[in-house]
């Protein structure tokens, strides 16, 4: 670790600020978490139950498995219209500001369900009863992609804690079907960017009732068997432990000390991040209020006006409005 810090202090001497070095942080907070299950396993329960440790539970319903839950935040996303505009409120800026120093979880439950409300709006909005049916039977798969994305990578690319919380289903291993593989339920469009993005995927099993006919907690797996997936980012997080909210925060602490040798090494979510460079999370309607202002302030007939206009039509083309830019163009 000397001779990495020797090393480093020449790229920060070459590089700057953008020069950073990774650090571990030991609790969930900016970790993103998939949990597939059966029902009744305590999936939705338990990561509920995190508000007893700190962190805010924020749910996104996306079927019904909250009847027995108390106390929680819910945002009704019932359509893909209802979710993409909860998305969008939530990476606001303005809100995160507000939000972020009570640690919140932002819980997609029944993400299989995520699919279906992209395909029904994609089929809306290109008017065709099928994705299938799109492009002369080619299929609006790109369209499909794009929404599936939309309403989730926004979350994921934040400083939030996520979790998806989900079913498995069923996939054949060989044109026989003797051998069952139990994968993340969903399209795959949804499934792939679930296994880029997640720090930890757990398969939760029901472990029935003991003899006297008391639910058992269920157990929760992070590496991947012949029987199903999971994953862990984490080399030490362990293969499986009893399901709870305490247990999930322990054993990441634990693995993230084991995996940083030193305890001093840990550091928080905020300075981790700090690797990454600034954050930028404005909108894309936030961007362009202030192009918009900084072009109100501009003295007209100026030589500044002229240079301003100039550089937006180098940027987006001469004949192009400001009112013509679009989501898209919010890099630019």
């Amino acid at each position: 670790m000397e001779n990495m810090n020797e090393i480093f202090g020449l790229f920060e001497e070459e590089f700057g600020e953008v020069a950073g070095l990774t650090k571990l942080c030991s609790d969930l907070t900016g970790k993103k978490i998939c949990i597939i299950g059966g029902n009744g396993t305590g999936k939705s329960t338990q990561i509920a139950n995190l508000k007893n440790y700190g962190y805010t539970p924020i749910f996104l319903p996306l079927e019904a498995g909250l009847n027995a839950i108390s106390g929680v935040i819910t945002l009704a996303s019932n359509s893909y219209s209802d979710l993409k505009k909860n998305v969008k409120k939530l990476t606001s800026k303005k809100f995160m500001d507000k939000i972020m120093p009570n640690k919140p979880i932002i819980v997609y439950d029944g993400i299989e369900n995520l699919t279906r409300l992209a395909e029904t709006y994609v089929c809306s909005s290109l008017g065709i009863e099928k994705i299938k049916d799109y492009n002369g039977g080619y299929g609006a798969w790109k369209e499909l992609s794009e929404a599936i994305r939309d309403i989730t990578i926004p979350i994921i690319n934040s400083s939030y804690t996520v979790c998806f919380i989900g079913h498995p289903k069923e996939v054949k291993k060989d044109r026989k079907g003797k051998e069952v593989f139990l994968d993340i339920d969903g399209d795959n469009r949804l499934t792939k960017v679930l296994k880029d993005n997640c720090d930890f995927i757990l398969y939760v099993e029901n472990n029935g009732i003991d003899e006297e006919g008391n639910e058992l907690l269920s157990t929760a797996y992070s590496k991947e068997t012949e029987d199903f997936f999971a994953r862990s980012r984490f080399t030490h997080f362990p293969f499986s432990m009893e399901f709870t909210a305490e247990n999930l925060l322990r054993n990441l602490e634990e693995a993230v000390k084991l995996q940083s040798d030193l305890e001093e090494e840990f550091t928080t979510y905020e300075d981790q991040q700090k690797v990454y460079g600034e954050d930028n999370e404005e909108t894309f309607e936030d961007i362009l209020d202030s192009v918009k202002q900084m072009l109100g302030n501009i003295e007209p007939d100026s030589k500044l006006e002229e240079q301003a206009f100039d550089l937006l039509d180098k940027t987006f083309g001469s004949e192009v409005n400001l009112s013509d830019l679009k989501n898209k163009n919010k890099e630019a």
